[in-house]
């Protein structure tokens, strides 16, 4: 099951001209560039069965390379409704239908709450609306079974209210009143400090560092507006260079013994002399000309 909804992502975002590359055993299944706009997506068939490391970790990883984490699934214990916006652990979770109407630009007003779907009214618009409509407070309160004096408290602060309410409310202004949930924002999330040698090292050069476990790479370092993802290891990653072009960062290889030729690498030890981030930059990108 789980083959079958990767694959209908990969469709959807293939579709609105996305570039993708499906990964296996990561934090993360799915990722997609679009020009500036990059996603990593957790697909999973029910949500209540996610990990929240896992998912702690993809959120690190995306802010650290300007992406946008998201969680694409079709039920969580009970089946997932459409055009409703939920979270797990921080991160926006939606089905098929909801990220295909997303990347659409029609994005939902829907979130899911304890009370149930709700939404955001900009109270601003929904005066001006319901003057344009020429509607008494009384007369709207009415359709909507509320008292005036709680439409009076739409109208001069923002508030959420429920599906059914917001469905009356669509009927009578369309979706003009509603606030839209930016799905696509992206955020930095905090992470915990690198614990090995190398992960210091970058921190002690400037870079903000994050140490993983189940991406297709060991690090990921920023610095202003240089990324690189590195790998720890003695043996040569197939996939580091795809992901690195996907996610248009640089690539570092760092190997324990002996390194390879025409790919930048180094030994642990080189690695752990470097004394400044722009020369650790610069010996990286002499190997992209």
């Amino acid at each position: 099951m789980k083959r079958q909804l990767l694959d209908e992502i990969g469709i959807v975002l293939l579709r609105h001209s996305f570039t993708v590359k499906a990964l296996t055993r990561t934090s993360f299944d799915i990722a997609a560039r679009k020009q500036s706009s990059i996603m990593l997506l957790k697909v999973i068939e029910d949500a209540s069965g996610l990990n929240q490391a896992v998912i702690q970790e993809m959120q690190q990883i995306a802010g650290s390379v300007g992406a946008v984490a998201v969680i694409v699934a079709e039920k969580a214990g009970a089946p997932l409704l459409d055009n409703v916006v939920y979270t797990r652990f921080n991160v926006y979770l939606l089905t098929p239908t909801t990220l295909n109407n997303c990347l659409e630009n029609k994005l939902p007003f829907l979130f899911s709450t304890n009370a149930g779907p709700s939404a955001a009214i900009i109270g601003e618009k929904l005066r001006h609306e319901r003057e344009e409509h020429g509607l008494s407070l009384n007369a709207l309160a009415q359709k909507l079974g509320v008292s005036s004096t709680m439409i009076r408290r739409y109208e001069s602060n923002d508030a959420m209210i429920s599906a059914k309410t917001a469905e009356t409310l669509f009927d009578i202004f369309g979706e003009k009143v509603f606030r839209r949930i930016r799905v696509f924002e992206q955020h930095a999330h905090p992470h915990p400090d690198p614990k090995s040698a190398v992960g210091k090292k970058y921190e002690k050069l400037g870079f903000d560092t994050v140490e993983t476990k189940r991406a297709p790479f060991d690090f990921v370092a920023r610095k202003e507006g240089e990324v690189i993802v590195s790998d720890m290891s003695d043996k040569t990653n197939p996939q580091l260079q795809a992901i690195a072009r996907l996610l248009g960062t640089a690539q570092l290889t760092i190997f324990e013994k002996t390194k390879p030729k025409k790919t930048p690498a180094l030994a642990k030890k080189e690695f752990l002399d470097f004394d400044d981030a722009d020369e650790l930059i610069k010996f990286i990108r002499e190997f992209e000309e």
